[in-house]
Parts: structure tokens; C-alpha cells; sequence
């Protein structure tokens, strides 16, 4: 396109490829952890995946080592930040639901305890507990039936109930995690899997496949059987398959969709179709602290695209789970996130996991934005494809996060350039079909205008690149002398701002996965300017390799010693009998104790862990003990199998004090590397290499170190103590 002497004008695509959906990208917010490394990558990929626009994308402070926080932290830390985001950037009105990335605490505590997903969607305020608590809160968006003779309402998308609703009037925020990756979670490429899977494409989606409603002589299976026959009934006149059985699913047949209720179902052997949905209407199936019952995170680990659990004791009040209509508002198109809204009376203690925006009963549309310059003036036209011929698209258009347009029945729009500000401007267009249930897909362009010259730009880094996420990113802004600042804006966040045009950027803030930056300049008059965005790939950092001129010790060989008489978390050793392994030595579950040797004073230590099944079930620790004094004086770093978390521990007096955990996917049989190094202000804990806490009240001194097991049989190999030269 040619420049005109008035305005230079460049037409950049963003990269957004066009997507079908039920709800909106753009009605969507994501909420990311900007804490937590899996959390800032899970969000770049997802927003790749699905096209979000940068200003529905909020950063949030939170420990990621947490699973539970409290109400007043949960409005200072979590909502408040996100309302105001929301107020800034003007999106109250757009906003109909939120997504969480994966390290974010699913329990808010509270009398009664509430989901983070149940607490987001009362927008902070909270009905009287006593109808959280006995499920009789009735949500705005709950579709019926309250009873086998019930009435329901129809399928419905949340941008219905949004136009429905008085002027001005805010419903309530329906909300889902992504992925939990912590204790019995998913580990990130998995969590990213279930995700990609979620979005693929489907054709004639129910043709192949049943919906499968599980009974048994279980309560949890009960509470929920007098929906079955009525919901079978309604899919099978949408033109889905749906069978009330008593039976599992055999191995390998293609499931649409599973309801049961069982506190230990079997694991999944079917293969759920893409956007399938999975639950066993269990108490504690959100609780991920505890191990007494099977997690919601199974069915999604066997395919599923979502699944939900309680994360507080539900009392068997089917209010607080999915009704089984979930399906039939599933097959009419709606979303993830739009069923729950649907089928869910009273949300406030469930915790829905999975793609919001998996909706496989969509309809394949797809958008192409096409801009032209006429003169001064710019036209923008939507096409559309992929639609009935008997539908009537409506189209509405953003500038910069700004609508312009809304709904309208016009394809297309045409702005005068002159009125633009110099920078990178982003036009968003979106096609919807439909009334009550609407699908939409978008398409994006980029436009420069720099009339006046005033627009920065970013050099350092290339377009495309992928750059390695431990070495530091020497960043240069250019823009004319008249800038009063500069800096750098990844997703609306503001990463740097200041009068140094020269910046060094550590790749952790962006997190790994895709990522887009741009430039942004600040003069004494008018609006700042922004500088064209610049997208490239970080790579995940390797592990780096363990130290060298490490003492190696086969912990099955001799210079290691019992420790006869543990305290009541690592209980009396009694007779040691051990099983060596080529170098590795396995605990039975039935003998509790430590091995210990007395080396130099160590700096690093390490180990390989590979719990046994009771080491994820039962009260049971494994791992590293070290500044040992006695029997009922040292410290821990290892595995609190139970709670399926990392834990730091110091031992005084034989009581065992946690002071630092962090919940984790630990799998039976899998080797976990763990490690212990003298940090600047105390000792630093890693698995795998991989950092995760540390604490200033523990130091590695010059004591016995050895390995210790209780509550449950582990295996551990491959111990080695780095020791300091020269020991003060």
C-alpha cells in the first residue's frame, strides 16, 4: 500500500488467527500469576491459542505456593486488582467471564470456604452464608430443572443475559482455572495438551460417540440420578447418543460427555472427544491437599476438556454440582464456561478446571478483516464465513480495546486516519450469529499512523526470534528527543518506564512461550505514542547441570548409619532392612527411618526420589535430611505424601514445623531429583532443577546428611553431597 505525504500508513497482520466461538476471546479476561513461571507460560500459550486481545489480560501478585488464601486477601490480592483493571480499560460491560492460568489457590477461606472460581463470580460480595451452605442461592443463569417435573429455560449465551439485564447493571462473573498444576495436578505440557485438544476444530461433533450417565448404589450417584432420564431425553432430540448405564466405559469408546458419582472412580480408558466434559460428583474432588478421594484433574489427565470438583464438603446438595443439562446446552453450542453458568444453581463452592471457550457444538465459522486506504480515510470489512445462509451476522469493531461499533448490521467501517494519534493501533472485528445462543468469530489488523513522526520503536529483539529464557535481553527504544519517557508494555502490563532508551530485560518477567512487547513514548502534550509490537518465542531454561567434584555415595554401601529412634513423624526405625539396587536403596512401608553419613560441611546436596503408591496416599515423608544433631533434632526437605507437596521442615524437640511447602504433581514410580544449595540468606530447595522456595531460617552446616523415609516405602539412588573446600 502506498504511503501518502499526509500519513504514513503501514497495514500489519497481528498474527490472530480467526476463531469460532461461543462466548467471545474478547469477552474472556485471563487473570495470570505473574509469581509463578508455569503460570505466565500457560497464559502465553493460551493466549496464542485463542487470540485474546492485550487488554484483557491482568497480571495479579499472588504466592503461587498457596492453595488456600483468605477473604480479605483474596479482595486485596485477586478481585480488587482485577476490578480496577476492569474499570480502567473500561470492560465492565464486556467482560462475561474470566479465566485464571494454573498457580492461583483454588479454596478462599471463609465461614463458609468458597472456590476461587465461586468467589470471582459474586464480583467480591458474597450472598448470606446460609445459602451458600445449604445451596439454596439460585444463580441468574441457572437453566433447570430444580426437580424431575421442574420446568428449565432454555440454552442461553451470557451475552444474552448481559443485553437482558437494566443498563448499567453488572450479573455476576462466571469463572474457571485453566489447569491446576499443583498438588495432584497436571504438569504444564500436559495442562497445555488438554488445552490444545479443547480447541480443535469438529466436525458433525455428536455423530461419533455417546453421552454416558453413570449410576451405581452410591449416594453421589443418586443425588444427581432423578436428571438422567429427562437430560437422555433431551439429547437424543438434538440428535446426540446418550445411554443411562451402570456400566464404565468400555476401553477406547469415543465419550461425548461422563457424569457418575463415586468418591474413587475408576481411571478413564475411554477416549473423550475433543470439548468432552467428565465429573464423579465427589466431596473433595477440588480439595487437592488431601488424598482421601480421587481428583477432578484425573479426568482431564484421561482427555477431558473439563471437569469440576467442590473444594469443601457439599453435603450431597446437588445444587453445588452440574446438572446433567450441562450436555444439551453443550450440544446447542454453548461454551464451557456458558455450561456451568447454565447448569450450575449454586456455584459458589465448585471449582470448574479446563478451556472456557471449548465449545465443539459451535458452528465452523471463520473471519477475514480486510482494510483499505481511501484518501484520508480508512475501511475496514468483515467477512464472514462459514455461516447459514438463513443467518443474519451483526458486526461490532475496536480500536485500541475501544468499540466503535456494536452489533451492527454493517460489515464493515470507515475512520478518518487523521483523527488517530501517532502509533500502532489494533482494529478488532467480530462477527456474531444468533439470539439467544451466539457464536461469534473475530479477525484483527494492525495500523501505523505516524503523521507527526512521534512513534517509537523497539530493536534487540527480531520478530519471530526465540530466545533463550536465562540469558538477559539488552532492549534499545528509539524515539525522537521531544519523548519526555519511554518503555516497554507487554499485555497492557508495564514492564519498564523512564528516560533510559537502553533496557535490559530478564525473559522470566514475560515467562516462556509466545510473547508480544511493544514500545510505548510519553511527551508533554497528547496521548503516548506506541511503537508496532514485536512477537517472538522465549524458550522454557534448561535444568543446568549438577556441580562437579561431587562426593557419590551408593547409599546401599557402608559409611551410612541408622538412626534408631525418630520422633512421631518419622517414627521408631526398629530393625533396618533395606533392599540395594545397583547403588539405589528402597524403604519398605513397613520400615521408617534415615541413613545418614557425616561429611565435610556440604554447600549442595541431591538425591533421586521415586516414591512408592503409599508415598501419594497415606501420611508419609521421604526425602533429604540434613544438620543432623539427634534423633529428634534436624531438618527436611522432601515429600509430605498426603498433602502431594514439597515441604521444608525443621525437627525441634521431635516436632515436625513446616516452613515452606509447595504442592506438586508427583506420580507414582517417577524419578524427582531433589536438591538442596546454601543460598545468599539461607537454604534453597529444587526439584528437577527447578527452583521452588527457599528460607533464611535454615542453613546447610557442617552436619550428618543423609535420606529418611516415613509413613510409606520409597526408593532413593544417586546421593551426592557437594562440599565446601574450605569449611570456616
Amino acid at each position: 500500500m502506498p504511503m501518502t505525504s499526509r500519513c504514513a500508513l503501514l497495514l500489519l497482520l497481528l498474527g490472530w488467527l480467526p476463531r469460532a466461538a461461543a462466548l467471545a476471546p474478547h469477552e474472556l479476561l485471563l487473570a495470570v500469576n505473574q509469581q509463578s513461571p508455569r503460570s505466565l507460560e500457560l497464559a502465553n500459550r493460551y493466549l496464542a491459542l485463542r487470540g485474546l486481545p492485550p487488554e484483557n489480560v491482568v497480571y495479579l501478585d499472588v504466592s503461587p505456593a498457596a492453595s488456600e488464601i483468605s477473604t480479605n486477601d483474596f479482595l486485596r490480592q485477586i478481585w480488587q486488582p482485577l476490578e480496577a483493571a476492569l474499570r480502567e480499560r473500561r470492560l465492565p460491560g464486556r467482560i462475561l467471564g474470566l479465566a485464571y492460568s494454573c498457580d492461583f489457590p483454588t479454596r478462599v477461606s471463609g465461614a463458609p470456604a468458597l472456590s476461587l472460581t465461586g468467589a470471582t463470580f459474586g464480583r467480591g460480595a458474597l450472598p448470606p452464608p446460609g445459602l451458600v451452605s445449604t445451596g439454596l442461592y439460585a444463580s441468574a443463569f441457572f437453566a433447570g430443572p430444580s426437580r424431575a417435573d421442574g420446568a428449565s429455560a432454555p440454552s442461553r449465551s451470557l451475552g444474552w443475559f448481559r443485553d437482558a439485564a437494566p443498563p448499567a447493571k453488572l450479573l455476576p462473573l462466571p469463572a474457571m482455572l485453566l489447569a491446576h498444576t499443583g498438588a495432584r495436578g497436571l504438569e504444564p505440557d500436559e495442562a497445555f495438551q488438554c488445552l490444545e485438544k479443547a480447541a480443535l476444530p469438529v466436525s458433525n461433533p455428536w455423530k461419533n460417540g455417546a453421552f454416558l450417565l453413570h449410576t451405581n448404589s452410591d449416594l453421589r450417584s443418586k443425588m444427581r440420578g432423578w436428571q438422567f432420564a429427562d437430560a437422555a431425553a433431551e439429547l437424543v432430540s438434538l440428535g446426540a447418543q446418550a445411554f443411562i448405564t451402570n456400566a464404565p466405559p468400555a476401553a477406547g469408546a469415543n465419550v461425548l460427555g461422563f457424569m457418575t458419582g463415586a468418591a474413587h472412580p475408576a481411571p478413564p480408558v475411554c477416549a473423550f472427544a475433543s470439548g468432552a466434559y467428565a465429573d464423579h460428583c465427589t466431596s473433595f474432588a477440588g480439595r487437592f491437599d488431601g488424598s482421601d478421594q480421587i481428583k477432578l484433574t484425573a479426568w482431564l489427565r484421561g482427555g477431558a476438556a473439563a471437569s469440576s470438583g467442590t473444594v469443601v464438603e457439599p453435603y450431597s446438595i446437588w445444587t453445588k454440582f452440574p446438572n446433567a443439562r450441562y450436555f444439551a446446552h453443550q450440544v446447542r453450542g454453548c461454551s464451557a464456561l456458558e455450561c456451568f453458568a447454565l447448569s450450575v444453581r449454586c456455584p459458589f463452592q465448585l471449582l470448574p478446571v479446563g478451556d472456557p471457550l471449548a465449545a465443539p457444538g459451535a458452528p465452523p465459522l471463520a473471519a477475514r478483516l480486510v482494510m483499505r486506504a481511501e484518501g484520508p480515510r480508512l475501511t475496514a470489512l468483515l467477512k464472514l464465513s462459514g455461516a447459514a445462509t438463513n443467518a443474519t451476522p451483526r458486526y461490532s469493531f475496536f480500536i485500541d480495546g475501544r468499540e466503535v461499533e456494536h452489533l451492527s448490521a454493517k460489515p464493515g467501517i470507515q475512520f478518518e486516519l487523521a483523527k488517530l494519534p501517532d502509533g500502532y493501533h489494533r482494529l478488532l472485528g467480530v462477527a456474531t450469529i444468533g439470539d439467544s445462543i451466539r457464536f461469534t468469530a473475530q479477525a484483527g489488523d494492525g495500523v501505523v499512523v505516524n503523521t507527526g513522526g512521534n512513534m517509537p520503536a523497539l530493536s534487540g529483539v527480531a520478530a519471530g526470534a526465540r530466545v533463550a529464557g536465562d540469558a538477559a535481553l539488552n532492549l534499545r527504544i528509539t524515539a525522537p528527543a521531544t519523548a519526555r519517557e519511554v518503555g516497554l508494555v507487554q499485555n497492557e502490563r508495564l514492564l519498564a518506564r523512564g528516560p533510559e532508551r537502553n533496557l535490559t530485560l530478564d525473559p522470566a518477567r514475560l515467562g516462556a512461550g509466545p510473547v508480544e512487547v511493544q514500545a510505548i513514548a510519553w511527551y508533554a502534550e497528547g496521548p503516548p505514542s506506541r511503537g508496532e509490537p514485536v512477537a517472538f518465542e522465549i524458550l522454557r531454561v534448561a535444568p543446568p547441570p549438577e556441580p562437579s567434584g561431587a562426593v557419590q555415595r551408593s547409599l546401599g554401601a557402608g559409611g551410612f548409619q541408622g538412626l534408631e529412634n525418630f520422633p512421631t513423624n518419622f517414627p521408631s526405625l526398629g530393625k533396618l532392612e533395606l533392599t540395594a539396587l545397583a547403588g539405589a536403596v528402597v524403604f519398605s512401608t513397613t520400615n521408617d527411618g534415615a541413613l545418614i553419613a557425616a561429611p565435610a560441611a556440604a554447600r549442595e546436596l541431591a538425591v533421586t526420589l521415586t516414591p512408592a503408591n503409599a508415598s501419594l496416599t497415606k501420611a508419609a515423608r521421604a526425602g533429604l535430611v540434613f544438620n543432623v544433631r539427634d534423633e529428634k533434632h534436624f531438618d527436611f526437605f522432601g515429600l509430605i505424601g498426603e498433602a502431594s507437596a514439597w515441604t521444608l521442615a525443621q525437627v525441634r524437640d521431635g516436632k515436625f514445623a513446616t516452613l515452606a511447602a509447595r504442592g506438586w504433581p508427583v506420580r507414582q514410580g517417577q524419578d524427582y531429583r531433589l536438591g538442596l544449595r546454601a543460598g545468599t540468606n539461607g537454604v534453597e530447595c529444587l526439584v528437577n532443577c527447578e527452583l521452588l522456595f527457599g528460607s533464611d531460617k535454615v542453613k546447610l552446616e557442617a552436619g550428618p546428611v543423609g535420606v529418611g523415609v516415613s509413613g510409606a516405602g520409597a526408593t532413593f539412588a544417586g546421593f551426592a553431597v557437594w562440599a565446601e573446600k574450605n569449611p570456616k
